[in-house]
């Protein structure tokens, strides 16, 4: 601009605005000389946070040249801060770096982030007569996630844990290996502890303050023995909440590796019931979603557990996380229809059952007994329906004896199968509950004093 320094220079810091409560806010103006040495940190490029990190890790760097001198030897530090305490490095860049040059600088060693946890990487550089230090260095943090390795069947309960809270990302948490934790905010917040409804321990998510902040809770598994094309595996859990809004993170997502796309996998938000309600959520087809989807079990399968909301007021609550192969006999019972309470209840009612086939094997013949548990004792009738039931079809079977429930009084009917091989039996029975209700006969005139 063909000017130079003078008696008044100047420097002018301008602002216009329309409304009063707007403002432009000024400090620490510094006026300087170039000093000799000067260099500035403007990036520092870390490993992305990944479950397959390792020993073998690279780091790199770049600084900028703000001083006068042409620097040919820079000094560089590198600190990892992790599970197991600090590493240390320092190397020395050889160069020519004159003023406003770059240096972009790879750590010739190997930087290790084998062990699942949290680590903090700090570079600085310590030139010789470089006093501007506040410029010196950069912090970057990443997660390794931990995995999971300990086969099938697969379960968090929770129940063993100490209470614990988390406020910042985690790539292991305490007593759970597999688990990490996610947030998109400072105000992010996992529990474990004892919550409403729940007798026994479980996962929260939720915020510290009202901000919206997404929380996903993870879980990473070494899934590298199964096959997408052969091994029928299945999530059950159960979850609640306090409040929740209409959100896409709260689902529950799976991925056959760390690579791949995240699936939709459950809706949570639409399924759940009412506040602070637990709902079971029993034989998700985990291989059906990933093979619809093009993909295949890994060492880091994950399934991760959203949720996202604004109100400090607002909980996810998560307990009893399985992963199981599915069995080659499991029947479970969804439905049992007995009849209505009445005083005209007699000795040919029907009591009608279904059951879902949730194994891998065709069943064709299926073992079922009905209790009827009356004012005169118990009846007892065992059945067998002849069926071909496939997989996930579900069976309708109405008793073909006449059931008798004409004696006045209270009747408790169970149904329950004794399938051969089927090893689950904590879905096999369904109780309710009728009445005969008693009947005045006698005629008029009616008394009751």
């Amino acid at each position: 601009n063909d000017q130079d320094f003078s008696a008044t220079f100047q420097l002018r810091f301008g602002e216009k605005e329309d409304y009063a409560s707007d403002a432009f806010l000024l400090d620490n103006v510094h006026v300087y000389e170039r000093p000799a040495h000067e260099l500035a940190v403007v990036d520092l490029e870390v490993p992305a946070s990944s479950a397959l990190l390792g020993a073998t890790e690279q780091i790199v760097v770049q600084y900028v040249n703000q001083g006068v001198s042409t620097e040919t030897s820079v000094p560089l530090t590198v600190w990892i801060d992790g599970p197991s305490g600090r590493q240390e490095v320092s190397e020395t860049a050889a160069i020519s770096l004159a003023t406003g040059d770059t240096l972009t600088y790879t750590f010739s060693a190997d930087m290790d982030f084998s062990e699942a946890g949290n680590y903090e990487v700090t570079v600085f550089s310590e030139l010789s007569g470089d006093l501007v230090q506040s410029n010196d260095t950069l912090r970057g943090y990443l997660i390794k996630p931990s995995i999971y390795n300990g086969g099938l069947p697969y379960l968090a309960d929770f129940d063993l844990l100490a209470d614990t809270v988390y406020a910042q990302n985690q790539g292991e948490l305490i007593g759970l290996p597999g688990w990490s934790y996610e947030n998109s905010s400072e105000y992010g917040r996992l529990s474990i502890g004892q919550f409403s409804q729940n007798e026994t321990q479980a996962m929260s998510m939720y915020r510290s303050e009202s901000n919206t902040t997404s929380n996903f809770a993870v879980l990473t598994m070494d899934m590298s023995t199964y096959d997408a094309s052969t091994d029928k595996l299945l999530l059950d859990f159960r979850f609640s909440y306090r409040y929740s809004g209409v959100y896409a993170h709260n689902r529950v997502f799976i991925r056959g590796s760390e690579t791949d796309d995240w699936i939709e996998f459950y809706d949570w938000h639409e399924n759940r019931g009412g506040n602070n309600e637990w709902v079971d959520v029993n034989t998700l087809p985990l291989t059906d979603s990933l093979v619809a989807h093009d993909q295949n079990f890994s060492s880091t399968f994950q399934v991760r557990f959203g949720e996202r909301d604004t109100y400090n007021s607002r909980y996810f609550y998560l307990d009893d996380v399985k992963v199981r192969e599915r069995p080659a006999h499991d029947l479970a019972a969804v439905d049992l229809e007995i009849p209505a309470s009445s005083p005209l209840l007699g000795v040919a009612e029907q009591i009608a059952v279904q059951y879902v086939n949730q194994g891998v094997s065709t069943e064709t013949s299926v073992p079922l007994t009905v209790w009827i548990d009356g004012p005169s004792g118990r009846q007892e009738v065992s059945e067998t329906a002849a069926t071909s039931l496939a997989t996930g079809d579900t069976l309708t079977y109405t008793f073909s004896a006449d059931m008798d429930f004409s004696e006045v009084g209270n009747y408790e009917v169970t149904v329950f199968s004794e399938l051969t091989g089927d090893l689950i039996q904590s879905n096999d029975t369904l109780r309710s509950m009728t009445r005969k209700i008693s009947s005045y006969t006698d005629g008029l005139p009616y008394l009751v004093d």
